[in-house]
């Protein structure tokens, strides 16, 4: 007759499949099984293994000399940083965000937002619902240079020998425009719209499991 035990976490009944103290539910978390199967000198050869970690007190890290945090525009568009546009339709999102990279690509502020370094940098705008016209109308409005850099599959109209028209739930597709962008340097990226571009993005697996 199977054994049954109480388990030491949730102190529900069950029958172990072999010695483990922790029931099926339990057990599924990872860290805490390991920690409670683990005894002390196991552990501290464990510990033997790995270097020390950089754990300090908060008045030393205070006192750390850091690297100030850069700006594309000050102080709402930080470097290395994602930022979200949200609106309803016909707030203006698009020509915001054509306007900023606009003053990116020529080193210049925008509205009341400063930038810092005043140096031009390499832009991409990744354009997925607009009208090839229409757009091409704020480009020629906008007098943008050649910083100013457009991958557009709005509309419905194809670049001739283009990547097929994908989406950004696709590996593929990612990779392709990820290599073309260290490729080109691009520092800055503006994707116009996560509807289009990545249509259920919630329900793709490959992603949700990262």
């Amino acid at each position: 007759m199977p054994k049954t035990k109480r388990c030491e976490l949730c102190r529900n009944p069950f029958e172990p499949l072999n010695d483990e103290d922790h029931c099926k539910g339990c057990s599924r978390i990872r860290g805490v099984q390991r920690f409670f199967d683990t005894d002390v000198e196991s552990l501290k050869n464990s510990i033997e293994k790995y270097p020390e970690l950089p754990i300090t007190d908060s008045v030393k890290w205070r006192q750390r000399d850091l690297p100030e945090r850069r700006y594309f525009l000050y102080p709402i568009i930080p470097e290395t940083s994602i930022t979200l546009v949200a609106g309803e339709d016909g707030s203006g999102k698009t020509m915001f965000c054509m306007g900023v990279t606009d003053a990116l690509a020529k080193g210049k502020n925008f509205g009341p937002w400063k930038n810092k370094s005043g140096n031009p940098i390499k832009c991409l705008y990744y354009e997925g619902e607009m009208n090839f016209s229409d757009f091409r109308e704020r480009l020629i409005q906008m007098d943008t240079n050649e910083n100013f850099h457009v991958f557009s599959v709005g509309g419905n109209y194809m670049e001739p020998d283009s990547f097929s028209r994908g989406i950004l739930t696709q590996e593929e597709y990612r990779e392709a425009i990820a290599i073309e962008i260290i490729n080109k340097g691009i520092q800055f990226v503006v994707i116009d719209c996560l509807a289009s571009l990545a249509p259920g993005i919630n329900d793709a697996p490959e992603l949700n499991d990262n």
